[in-house]
């Protein structure tokens, strides 16, 4: 198994020549199992540069787990390319939110709304499957 950090901040992205040794994306991890399925956990904004490289291997299949809705763990998914592209194929996973009791599905829709981003959901044309997973569940 192979894992690379594209993004290790907190809070906010801090990219640039002083932060270089630790990194300045927010949470974003490859994971590339011995079989070479495609692990992402979490969709900080390090998961727009791990997109970019992604497009020199289309058609690809992620499965992109999501520890939990803050905004520095989801804030890079409407930048990741890949899932813009027909053929793809994304797959989330996510925990219920504590508070709403709603899926990943749900933040994502939230987040693609046109008063926050000028991208709809309309215009993933990957196929995005959305799965829930209960605390304890196995995978």
């Amino acid at each position: 198994m192979k894992f690379k950090f594209w993004g290790v901040r907190g809070s906010i992205a801090t990219p640039g020549p002083n932060t270089v040794k630790y990194g300045g994306n927010t949470t974003c991890i490859e994971i590339r199992t011995d079989d070479d399925d495609l692990i992402i956990l979490d969709a900080g904004t390090g998961i727009h540069m791990l997109g970019q490289q992604l497009l020199q291997q289309l058609p690809i299949t992620a499965h992109i787990f999501i520890t939990h809705t803050h905004w520095d763990h989801i804030q890079g998914l409407p930048f990741f390319a890949p899932m813009f592209i027909p053929g793809n194929s994304i797959k989330l996973f996510g925990g219920l939110d504590p508070l709403t009791h709603e899926g990943i599905e749900r933040a994502l829709n939230i987040q693609l709304q046109p008063s926050y981003f000028p991208v709809g959901e309309t215009e993933l044309n990957a196929s995005v499957e959305y799965n829930t997973i209960k605390a304890g569940e196995t995978i």
